[in-house]
């Protein structure tokens, strides 16, 4: 008898084993679209519960497990965007798993809830609004169709059905309220273990994606495993036994022999894994710190602020005036110091970051940006100058507080930055639209609207009226 546990495959472990368990560790998927490549990396405990996931490039998660070996917890970090990351909570009830909460700190966005068989089978979201799933089984408790419906209406909004062979699945096919297939996924499998998926979608091609397998036991993990913080914000770990690969801070790291040195680290704690073909071990909470870093002193103006004002023109033809404020600062620092460069913020949250550990002095370009018969809008001008290290960042001696209300009353340069012509006064080498699609070869007989003339080199926004 088999069913289909979506969601949580490969990831609600059953008791511990004491023999090898063959299970994913790499997952490989390529897209005939553009031919990207996604690498998935999977990293287990003695128990053979998976505890980490890795996306190389994308994402990264975190698995903890409850005390009858069900997972409890998923740590979700994507890496370009902290706000995506997510929490998710799974609840069980007389062992059975029931709910599965999606959190953003503490508060919880939406509910998933499951049936009898461990699928979902409705969605709460944080208004209160249920989603509700309907699910079809066969004899054997396999899942041969799930329909998603539209919360007040009732009508079915996605349908996705199932296929089988002998009892294995082998295709998933889902298609929108109107009956239009959205997505195939074909399922293969050698020596009884799935091999291959192929997902298509419409014209968006295919992506093919292979499953690489490994023994999962503690028999097979690295042994001894140390983690020694260095000077210099460097860590060394070191192992007995086998290793092939060491996970940290997002990146995965293939390594030979019983010892690997980091490059120069942030200051901050790091978890690592050590691996062996997906067998892991987590050495985790390791701190470097670097006390050698020298901070600025003596930030001071060095000269006088000014201010220039660039008028634009929006695509709705509405005016707008782009304020900048140049504050020429200065300051100190030990000869031996060594930065790389320097953050400098002009308020509390806004900063210039600049590339050049060998200045002492800097313009900084603070702007603000307001509608023509709108007011300015800005925070407190305060010079913050952190000068910036390999290992981190180290703050001032002093901040500069400087007098806002001097600085807004600067009256400023002002300066256009478009152009507004009739359509006899133009003639042009070429005209776009906004989305940089050539409409003319002048602006004659054009309708009113913004456009980009190109002459030669040059480019110039202009209003046709």
């Amino acid at each position: 008898m088999k069913k289909i546990l979506l969601a949580l495959v490969a990831l609600v472990a059953t008791t511990a084993s004491l023999n090898a368990q063959k299970k994913v560790i790499t997952e490989t998927a390529v897209s005939s679209a553009d031919a990207s490549v996604v690498i998935t990396h999977r990293f287990y405990n003695e128990q053979g519960n998976v505890i980490y996931k890795l996306i190389e490039g994308v994402s990264e998660s975190t698995y903890s497990y409850n005390d009858l070996n069900q997972l409890a917890t998923e740590e979700y970090n994507v890496f370009n965007n902290y706000n995506a990351g997510r929490t998710y909570v799974y609840n069980y009830t007389e062992g059975q798993l029931v709910s599965r909460e999606e959190k953003a700190g503490e508060r919880v966005l939406s509910t998933v809830k499951y049936d009898e068989y461990g699928n979902p089978s409705g969605t709460l979201s944080a208004n209160g609004l249920e989603i509700p799933q309907q699910n079809t089984y066969d004899d054997d408790h396999n899942l041969l169709k799930s329909e998603i419906k539209h919360p007040i209406a009732g009508i079915v909004m996605s349908t996705t059905a199932y296929t089988y062979s002998d009892g294995v699945l082998v295709k998933k096919e889902t298609s929108n309220s109107a009956g239009v297939v959205t997505e195939t996924v074909t399922y293969t499998y050698e020596n009884g273990q799935l091999a291959k998926t192929t997902a298509s979608a419409g014209d968006d091609g295919t992506v093919e994606t292979v499953f690489n397998y490994g023994d999962i036991d503690a028999y097979y993990a690295p042994q001894n495993v140390q983690a020694v913080a260095n000077q210099g914000n460097t860590v060394t770990l070191s192992w007995s036994g086998s290793a092939d690969a060491v996970v940290f801070n997002g990146q995965y790291i293939e390594v030979k022999g019983t010892s690997y040195t980091t490059d120069v680290l942030q200051d901050g704690t790091y978890t690592f894994y050590v691996s062996n073909q997906g067998n892991a071990v987590v050495v985790p909470e390791v701190t470097v710190f670097d006390n050698s870093k020298v901070g600025v002193y003596d930030v001071a103006l060095n000269g006088d602020i000014t201010a220039k004002t660039v008028v634009t023109v929006d695509e709705q033809e509405q005016e707008k005036r782009t304020t900048t404020y140049y504050i020429p600062v200065k300051w100190s620092i030990d000869e031996d110091a060594k930065p790389i460069g320097y953050r400098i913020y002009y308020n509390d949250n806004y900063y210039v970051d600049v590339e050049d550990g060998t200045i002492t002095e800097y313009t900084i370009p603070a702007t603000n940006v307001t509608i023509w018969n709108g007011a300015v809008v800005t925070l407190p001008f305060k010079v913050t100058v952190q000068a910036v290290y390999a290992t981190g960042v180290a703050d001032p001696d002093n901040v500069l507080e400087l007098d806002t209300d001097a600085i807004l009353a600067i009256e400023p340069e002002v300066v256009n930055g478009i152009s507004s012509v009739s359509a006899s006064q133009f003639k042009a080498s070429g005209v776009y639209n906004l989305n940089g699609v050539r409409v003319a070869n002048s602006v004659n007989g054009l309708t009113r609207g913004l456009y980009i003339v190109r002459q030669g080199n040059m480019s110039t926004k202009v209003i046709v009226r």
